[in-house]
């Protein structure tokens, strides 16, 4: 894709981010403002018309244009103030993105500290309704929601970068005797814990992120310790971590220490 689709301001701070080549654009903007424009048109050409029934003695046709004008510039008002006037392009390159605003804010994925995703879905056939939630290294955040068009996909790509770049620091940490915090789960070479508990990796299965659910499950087949993956910053990362010690196997000399998320007690980072 050539980045000349993107607006000037989105070109030049990524120049200057060396982000690299351009990927996406994921903007709503265009689609809001034609879906406006084109029930704005159709609601203005109904207001005159519906008066001119009117003052022809015509109530039957000037009273049903005037509501059906009303209705396509209520719908445009609408649709404006939900996405319009908030909404934001985010525009995806190769080695992070770009969100406008004033000034427009860049995420490189290597600044990028964690990635916290949500979905909600309201029935079994319904679509997931998604959120992400990116915050870099300077506790700097932007949360990507259903303002973005394609968000699932989006995300996806942006839990895939952070996630490649996260695991290998994550277990450096961890085999030099740091421990890993993401949200409620500590991860460390014993094990893994949760709300005072820790589960060795001797009585761990398998560490899966399934239905919106983080689950460690023991040798049984159980689930031994679970949270949401809204609860669980990289959620993906902490699966394949933990997959990585599950190959290593226990450890259980050392001490599981409690430490700050993606740091190790012992470690200059």
């Amino acid at each position: 894709m050539r980045d000349e689709r993107f607006p000037p301001r989105v070109r030049r701070v990524a120049r200057r981010s060396r982000l690299g080549a351009p990927v996406r654009a994921y903007d709503s903007r265009r689609r809001v403002f034609a879906w406006v424009a084109l029930l704005g048109f159709a609601g203005a050409a109904l207001v005159p018309a519906g008066l001119s029934y009117l003052d022809s003695g015509e109530p039957q046709l000037g009273v049903p244009s005037l509501l059906l004008a009303a209705a396509y510039l209520g719908g445009a008002g609408w649709i404006l103030s939900q996405t319009g006037l908030r909404g934001r392009g985010v525009y995806l390159y190769e080695h992070g993105f770009v969100r406008t605003a004033n000034p427009p804010e860049v995420y490189a994925w290597d600044d990028v500290s964690a990635v916290t995703m949500a979905g909600l879905r309201r029935s079994r056939k319904g679509r997931t309704k998604w959120r992400f939630t990116v915050v870099d290294k300077d506790d700097r955040g932007v949360t990507l929601g259903r303002e973005t068009p394609d968000v699932g996909d989006l995300g996806e790509v942006v839990v895939a970068e952070v996630t490649r770049r996260l695991v290998p620091w994550y277990v450096k940490v961890i085999a030099e005797g740091g421990t890993v915090e993401l949200g409620p789960f500590t991860i460390c070479l014993p094990g893994i814990a949760k709300d005072g508990e820790l589960v060795p990796w001797a009585y761990i299965s398998e560490v899966v992120v399934s239905n919106g659910v983080v689950y460690v499950r023991n040798t049984g087949g159980h689930v031994a310790l679970a949270a949401t993956v809204g609860q669980v910053p990289n959620a993906l990362a902490f699966a394949a971590v933990c997959g990585q010690m599950l190959a290593w196997g226990d450890d259980s000399q050392y001490e599981c220490r409690q430490g700050s998320p993606g740091r190790s007690n012992n470690l200059d980072t």
